[in-house]
């Protein structure tokens, strides 16, 4: 009867090892959305989703003037911002337009395009959706990303 039971709390105690060895190498993109979250963010500090939708539309909002608060400007404030509250991973996007006579700037945070001066829904955009909408406005030269320090 004990060797039963030594054999089995062995037993347990290496499926329990095995398990955790499993869960620690499991790839991020395996674990639920919310276990996924908590490990990408584990070392950023909690970052309130609404108010910076509300300071991004403030900041949107402005009134666009081409020296003062043009969309060079308005992204860096943007950034400016999303640093301030402990954001990574913000870098300025430039990109010409195919006239080569201006460009235009907007935000990239976590592979998502953030254009405070666009006309229609430009927060928190897919770059792949973002990019087509711009080409199809003409923006096809040159496109810079730099990270906002």
């Amino acid at each position: 009867m004990r060797k039963n039971v030594k054999l089995g709390l062995t037993f347990f105690i290496a499926a329990m090892m095995i398990m955790e060895i499993f869960t620690f190498m499991m790839p991020t993109d395996q674990l639920s959305s919310s276990a996924a979250k908590y490990g990408s963010q584990s070392n950023s500090p909690l970052i309130n989703e609404s108010q910076v939708l509300r300071r991004f539309n403030e900041i949107k909002n402005m009134k666009y003037d081409a020296v003062n608060m043009n969309c060079k400007n308005k992204s860096e404030l943007f950034a400016d911002y999303l640093r301030s509250i402990g954001a990574t991973d913000v870098y300025l996007v430039t990109v010409e337009h195919c006239s080569g006579t201006y460009s235009h700037e907007f935000v990239e945070w976590n592979g998502h395009y953030y254009d405070t001066c666009s006309s229609d829904t430009s927060y928190e955009i897919p770059k792949e959706e973002y990019s087509k909408r711009l080409y199809d406005l003409g923006f096809t030269g040159i496109s810079v990303t730099s990270p906002y320090q």
